[in-house]
């Protein structure tokens, strides 16, 4: 999770939400991705931080979005 987390630019959100992750990232020129993520184990349950654990892709890249904010709503609404 952390060195997703890196990867996002200053632009994007990385957002936990209940058992998943929401990542959007890009710019205003060239719109804006989303990808939700989940964990295969949660947080806690093989006694390692939030920070230190795997995620696994379940959605996205896909289309490009016009903003942050509806690049969001589409991981909110999938999730």
């Amino acid at each position: 999770m952390r060195a997703l987390r890196r990867e996002t630019s200053e632009n994007g959100a990385f957002v936990r939400y209940g058992d998943k992750v929401f990542r959007v990232d890009g710019n205003e020129h060239d719109g804006y991705t989303a990808e939700v993520y989940e964990f295969p184990d949660m947080p806690g349950e093989l006694g390692y931080p939030e920070d230190e654990c795997r995620l696994q892709g379940i959605a996205g890249p896909g289309k490009r979005h016009p903003d942050a904010g509806s690049a969001l709503h589409w991981c909110i609404r999938l999730h």
